[in-house]
């Protein structure tokens, strides 16, 4: 039994990314930009909640490096690239955005929530009461940079099919396992161009 992924052969590759009606200005003028690197997340950051709490510079860049240890600082790692999940996975992609859309990303929403545990303060989302949307996206699969790391995830799961294993004996068909255990992201390379956009859906 032969099992070929879901994306062999495809030239593009349709993706969602949860977001908030805040950006849409700007991501249908510009596309959708990566996050950028720390320094401008900072900045980003600082400029949305910083008059709410009074940090002097070195209190704000020792708040970051202890932020940067835990959630974010696995965010940062992939700060050249725009997080998306491949379709049909749209559920994940609305759920991110119900989760962000307010802060206008997982970066804000992190360093918010965490700047809150430290100070005690209480701040409110850079984009309180926004509307959370999700993008599709038709992605070229070239610039798909987790579609490299999947060939050894698709044998394993191939092979655990093909011999009966107990943790696959739910799952109706091998396409079923699959689609379950590929709870995968996806991060493109560089900024999405406004005409790979084929559809905004709004939540």
């Amino acid at each position: 039994m032969t099992f070929t992924p879901w994306w062999a052969g495809l030239e593009t590759v349709t993706l969602y990314h949860g977001t908030s009606e805040a950006h849409l200005p700007k991501i249908q003028e510009a596309g959708l930009t990566p996050p950028g690197l720390e320094d401008s997340a900072l900045r980003a950051l600082k400029r949305s909640i910083a008059p709410a709490i009074d940090l002097d510079e070195g209190a704000w860049a020792e708040l970051y490096r202890s932020l940067t240890g835990g959630r974010l600082g696995g965010v940062l790692e992939r700060s050249r690239t725009v997080y998306c999940v491949p379709a049909p996975d749209f559920a994940r992609a609305a759920g991110y955005a119900r989760s962000n859309a307010e802060d206008g990303g997982e970066v804000a929403t992190i360093m918010r929530q965490g700047i809150e545990a430290r100070t005690g303060a209480r701040l409110s989302p850079r984009f309180q009461g926004s509307r959370s949307v999700v993008l599709q996206i038709e992605a070229p699969r070239a610039q798909c940079q987790a579609f490299r790391d999947l060939s050894d995830l698709a044998q394993r799961v191939h092979r655990a099919w093909s011999e009966g294993e107990d943790w696959t004996r739910g799952f109706e068909t091998l396409e079923d396992l699959y689609a379950d255990v590929t709870d995968f992201e996806v991060w493109v390379a560089g900024t999405i161009p406004p005409e790979r956009i084929s559809a905004v859906h709004p939540l």
